[in-house]
């Protein structure tokens, strides 16, 4: 799947480095949702209500 960063979201992970979160942030981003086909096909993630999308699916 194709995804495709907001540079706030660059810009929120950078500052997150050295956090307890930054390393399950980056794999979450940078290799689990690119190596998906579709969203569904994830079962670790999930679904925000009410909350614009950091991340565009294409």
């Amino acid at each position: 799947m194709e995804v495709n960063y907001r540079q706030s979201f660059l810009k929120d992970l950078k500052n997150l480095k050295g956090s307890s979160v930054y390393q399950r942030i980056y794999e979450i981003a940078f290799t689990t949702l690119p190596e998906l086909r579709t969203y569904r096909n994830s079962r670790t993630l999930k679904p925000c209500k009410d909350i614009q999308p950091v991340i565009v699916f294409e």
